[in-house]
């Protein structure tokens, strides 16, 4: 009886815990903190649902979206985590493994905005640093843990 109590309230607890990461996207470039306000709004599919996106992960998962990206706008990309590290952002072509983007290489940037010029389908995959694990009395390794992941994507049309 003990094991199911034990049991059931673990279950709770990450439940409980991987609600507070459903929109954990809002915290991704939050201008409002500044009091900054500008034309940026989230971008939507094709079905009126946003693409921002928010997971609870461990360092081995991902969270991902899909998204096409249209001529004349101007783009904010911004991941965020609730982990000591930084998020890491790779934009692929959409049904290839052409890498389009990938914040690795710009030093994993948090906030990224640019101009697109050309009609594109993408896939992004955002994920966190694999991180190592120190071995412990032999073969046990340490726990991994679950953080909160988001990716948020804005738009507005280019000013000319």
């Amino acid at each position: 009886m003990k094991y199911v109590f034990l049991f059931a309230f673990l279950t709770a607890s990450v439940c409980l815990k991987a609600q507070d990461c459903v929109d954990y996207w809002n915290y991704c470039h939050n201008d409002t903190v500044n009091n900054y306000h500008d034309s940026y709004k989230l971008v939507v599919d094709g079905k009126g649902r946003g693409v921002s996106v928010s997971g609870f992960v461990l360092d081995t998962e991902t969270v991902e979206t899909e998204f096409t990206l249209s001529p004349g706008r101007d783009y904010r990309m911004s991941v965020c985590s609730g982990s000591k590290n930084k998020p890491i952002i790779k934009l692929y072509e959409f049904g290839t493994q052409n890498v389009i983007y990938s914040n690795v290489e710009n030093d994993t940037i948090s906030v990224f905005e640019f101009e697109q010029r050309f009609v594109v389908k993408v896939k992004a995959v955002v994920s966190l640093p694999a991180q190592k694990r120190k071995s412990t009395a032999g073969m046990l390794k340490l726990k991994t843990q679950r953080y909160c992941l988001g990716f948020k994507l804005e738009s507005m049309i280019t000013r000319k």
